[in-house]
């Protein structure tokens, strides 16, 4: 059963402004639980999820994220239902939102600049 919001916080999360939701005491509550749930280990290292591949690693790694499955902007209507959402470490996550490109893809600067 999802946890209830109350409407204002329903209607300024499904006009946009979803930072809202992860304020709320209701939120928190549920962030709780589903770590709880999945016992604080993430689900795509554990490969124990539908987000692709699970990356082979040779000890768990510790979850510290909720991760909606279907985007609050793409499905408000599933924001708090525990079945939309999965316990993921921060890594796991980056990918999943596809914003690991610029930091793998980045060259380090040069520490001197060639004169040849």
């Amino acid at each position: 059963m999802p946890m209830k919001l109350s409407d204002n916080v329903k209607q300024r999360v499904s006009q946009g402004d979803t930072d809202l939701l992860y304020k709320t005491r209701e939120w928190q509550e549920l962030r709780e639980k589903i770590l709880l749930r999945d016992h604080y280990e993430c689900q795509r290292c554990d490969g124990h999820n539908g987000l692709g591949k699970p990356i082979k690693r040779i000890k768990l790694t510790k979850a510290n994220t909720v991760h909606h499955i279907q985007e609050v902007r793409d499905r408000p209507d599933l924001m708090m239902e525990e079945s939309n959402l999965i316990s993921l470490c921060h890594e796991c996550h980056d990918i999943v939102h596809d914003r690991t490109v610029e930091r793998f893809n980045k060259q380090k600067p040069r520490l001197t600049e060639e004169r040849w």
